[in-house]
């Protein structure tokens, strides 16, 4: 008898163990890293502002905009350079960019690129005019 106690006291230690664990756990953070790639030849900064209480950064030719975040968060940016702009631009999307601890991003003429190891690129978002 007592050992069915015991056992059962193991059970659902064992079970809210795991249970708190996993709700509680500390996750690393979160890096995403956007680099101003566009051409210098054009007048124009870019402006870069993330999930709406942020202010907008200017970003020159050739830097980089860094932000780090918690696991759980989804990250959206506006951004606008010269006449062009975008809104909503989904920096990171956990079905995409889960398990990696830095999201990069290019910005470009022709739209935004995403690399997940700052060597393939891939185009993701495109700029919008009036």
């Amino acid at each position: 008898m007592a050992y069915q106690n015991y056992f059962t006291f193991f059970i659902l230690f064992f079970f809210f163990y795991v249970l708190i664990t996993k709700t509680f756990a500390i996750q690393n953070p979160v890096v995403f890293d956007i680099r101003n790639d566009l051409p210098s030849n054009i007048l124009g900064d870019l402006a870069v502002g993330c999930n709406q209480s942020d202010h907008m950064s200017h970003i020159n030719v050739g830097d980089h905009y860094n932000r780090t975040f918690q696991v759980g968060q989804s990250w959206e940016c506006d951004a606008s350079w010269s006449r062009y702009f975008t809104f909503g631009w989904e920096v990171y999307k956990e079905n995409r960019d889960e398990g990696h601890s830095t999201i990069y991003w290019s910005v470009r003429q022709d739209g935004f690129y995403h690399s997940l190891d700052a060597s393939h690129w891939k185009w993701l978002a495109q700029w919008y005019t009036e």
